[in-house]
């Protein structure tokens, strides 16, 4: 079985249609054709779960006075900031618990929680105001109507070799699949670790307090 793609058909295999294409070739079934979506979503399903990379970041200006509904597409949080203030001064995420403790406490102090998919903002403005959020989106889902997004642009083994295990899962081809998988995971491990590079290149990384990210409906230290 071939694992490596051909240079020279890369542009096709960049959309879509010319992955379902791949899927078949390299399997060399004809006759999964209405399986194939299936084997694509659910190796974006593992791909959300792993994938960690500044590709995934995106920066949008909201509206609020105190909460606002999370963006469909958010997955974890990154930055939340005044419009046209210091990225230094953001606002720092805490449990709901304790921010709660600063709404009522400390409310000077600039805080937000994640509360069933709301965004609550604390030292809450008086009238609605703008806020830059930067956030980790999930990773688009192709289909017909998009044929491509960054992951498939930049690296499309990535997209053949996880398709292509969940085919071989669905086959129970069990000779296939620890080759297919290792090829996969190794992919993935390389791609995380470019995107260690890229946000903050060869510079050894410092200690700092512990701080929190943001996920959907939770939180973590």
């Amino acid at each position: 079985m071939a694992l490596f793609i051909d240079a020279q058909n890369l542009d096709s295999l960049t959309r879509y249609d010319g992955l379902l294409k791949a899927i078949a070739l390299w399997l060399e079934r004809d006759d999964l054709a209405d399986q194939m979506p299936y084997f694509i979503q659910l190796a974006e399903a593992r791909f959300r779960r792993l994938l960690v990379n500044p590709e995934l970041e995106t920066e949008i200006s909201i509206a609020s006075d105190g909460s606002v509904p999370l963006p469909e597409d958010f997955d974890a949080l990154r930055l939340l900031y005044l419009s046209g203030g210091n990225k230094n001064q953001g606002f720092l995420q805490v449990s709901p618990e304790l921010f709660q403790r600063c709404k009522n406490e400390e409310k000077d102090r600039r805080v937000f929680t994640i509360i069933a998919g709301q965004l609550w903002i604390s030292p809450a403005p008086e009238k609605e105001v703008s806020f830059s959020l930067v956030y980790r989106a999930s990773l688009p889902a192709l289909s017909l109507n998009r044929q491509s997004n960054w992951l498939l642009a930049a690296h499309p083994d990535i997209y053949l070799f996880g398709s292509l295990l969940q085919a071989e899962f669905f086959g129970w081809n069990d000779n296939r699949l620890p080759v297919i998988k290792a090829a996969l995971d190794e992919a993935l491990d390389e791609l995380n670790k470019a995107g260690l590079r890229k946000r903050y290149g060869g510079s050894a990384l410092v200690a700092a307090a512990p701080v929190t990210e943001a996920v959907r409906g939770a939180y973590r230290w």
